[in-house]
């Protein structure tokens, strides 16, 4: 069973008494993107004292980094989030990680370009892919999801741990 969540809402978990096949799940983007596009989620920092908190306990943690946001200084962004991240918890204690750059179907993208026109994603860059959702051409996503694999195995993840989602 796997629980998702952006929140760092724990209480009835901590109740509990973890099993082998339940994984808590967490998604995480960098603090500053989080704060702009997850207005409604728990902040980052809560996220990862309640990562820390139910790792202690002996859950299973799973970590969604997806979507990806190729912003102008995502590299250092996403650095910093891991940074942050291998203080509260050992990655490579971590179950699994699922990475996925951004990507939306084509009437999403529509409308997200005309709502959001001053958006951090840069959605100058997407073309029609291969299952007709809207994305940064391969060579891009390649390229980011190639960085955020060696980024995570540098602060000390498993890269067979590793997946990447919907690619």
């Amino acid at each position: 069973l796997e629980l998702r969540t952006k929140s760092s809402n724990i209480k009835a978990l901590e109740s509990i008494e973890p099993t082998d096949n339940l994984y808590v799940t967490f998604s995480l983007s960098p603090a500053k993107t989080a704060k702009s596009i997850d207005r409604k989620a728990s902040p980052i920092k809560h996220r990862l004292l309640a990562i820390k908190k139910l790792h202690q306990k002996g859950f299973n943690i799973g970590l969604h980094l997806d979507p990806i946001i190729l912003s102008d200084n995502w590299k250092s962004l996403y650095e910093e989030l891991f940074s942050d991240l291998s203080e509260h918890i050992n990655l490579s204690e971590v179950a699994f990680f699922s990475i996925g750059v951004v990507r939306f179907t084509k009437d999403v993208f529509q409308t997200f370009s005309k709502n959001y026109p001053n958006s951090s994603i840069n959605t100058a860059s997407f073309v029609k892919s291969f299952d007709n959702k809207m994305r940064h051409p391969r060579p891009v996503r390649q390229n980011a999801l190639r960085y955020i694999k060696e980024s995570l195995v540098y602060f000390g993840a498993n890269e067979s741990l590793i997946y990447e989602c919907m690619e």
